[in-house]
């Protein structure tokens, strides 16, 4: 069995069902830490509304306002029990910083130097571990590791780990945005998604992480329109869990999970959550062509 991740974005390689901020995974892939914060950002009449859905970031760091999308973005927390340098990459010549898992545990939690592979394989080539997902053996080249790995056979796909800095993570690839789980012991760039025109494998929803969006795993109780939701991905397809406030309407639950619309398609929020209006997600739509610029989210107006 695939390990899934947790919807609080932690990751478990023995769990079969995601069950707490976005959903787990581990030899596999994650995408924050047992408390992820996703966000909304939203523009309703020149205001920018940044809607904060989880409770803490999963990379245990505040969240400050981002002024290009209006989203919140977790601070970065280093935290854990770091051997070498992800960013730096200073292991001696002929091994490279992995993440592993240093406490025989499922989820990585620290970093530390393995040899690189004679013939090490490339970014979206199949790769194989040592041991499990989380053992931080590979062969992947340098800079990369393999992610997404099936417990059985302990295949995966090299994916690129991300460069720059904690402050500045960068990534090469135009549609990848880095991402920054478990304690700054795993920094991976994984792919975009779109969620008006989702790519997402069928036990997947798109989902907003961090000021990005990314396909997580369904688990296993999830919300449909107008229902609280506690973890990023817990909405049904063509929903985001965002802050209740903005929404309206949803009882006592901290978010909601609202209907994702294009502004420019006239989409009737008001018809399917009463008293709601198409809001822009960007408050400055990118221009990378990743995401469809007017993305929305049925909210209150004003």
């Amino acid at each position: 069995m695939r390990c899934t991740w947790i919807i609080a974005l932690g990751c478990c390689c023995a769990c079969g069902a995601a069950v707490g901020p976005v959903a787990e995974q581990t030899g596999s892939s994650t995408t924050a830490d047992a408390t992820s914060s996703t966000s909304a950002g939203a523009s309703g009449n020149g205001t920018t509304i940044g809607t904060s859905v989880g409770s803490s970031s999963s990379t245990s760091g505040e969240s400050t306002a981002s002024s290009d999308s209006g989203v919140f973005v977790p601070g970065f927390d280093q935290g854990g029990d770091v051997d070498c340098s992800l960013w730096q990459q200073d292991c001696p010549r002929g091994q490279k910083c992995m993440p592993w898992a240093n406490d025989g545990g499922n989820s990585w939690n620290s970093t530390r130097c393995t040899p690189i592979a004679p013939d090490p394989h490339d970014v979206g080539e199949p790769c194989t571990v040592e041991g499990s997902g989380v053992s931080g053996i590979d062969d992947c080249r340098l800079g990369a590791m393999c992610f997404d790995v099936d417990p059985d056979t302990l295949m995966g796909t090299c994916v690129a780990l991300c460069t720059g800095s904690p402050n500045d993570p960068q990534c090469a690839g135009t549609c990848e945005f880095c991402t920054i789980s478990d304690e700054g012991s795993l920094t991976v760039c994984l792919p975009t998604c779109d969620p008006l025109a989702p790519s997402c494998d069928d036990d997947e929803v798109c989902v907003a992480i961090d000021d990005g969006f990314q396909c997580a795993p369904i688990p296993n109780l999830t919300a449909g329109l107008g229902e609280p939701c506690e973890f990023p991905n817990q909405c049904t397809a063509g929903l985001q869990c965002i802050a209740a406030d903005v929404v309206g309407g949803c009882g006592d639950g901290i978010s909601c999970c609202s209907p994702v619309c294009d502004t420019a398609a006239g989409f009737d929020c008001d018809a399917v959550l009463p008293g709601t209006v198409c809001v822009p997600w960007y408050a400055q739509p990118p221009s990378d062509g990743c995401v469809t610029p007017t993305l929305g989210v049925c909210a209150l107006p004003g």
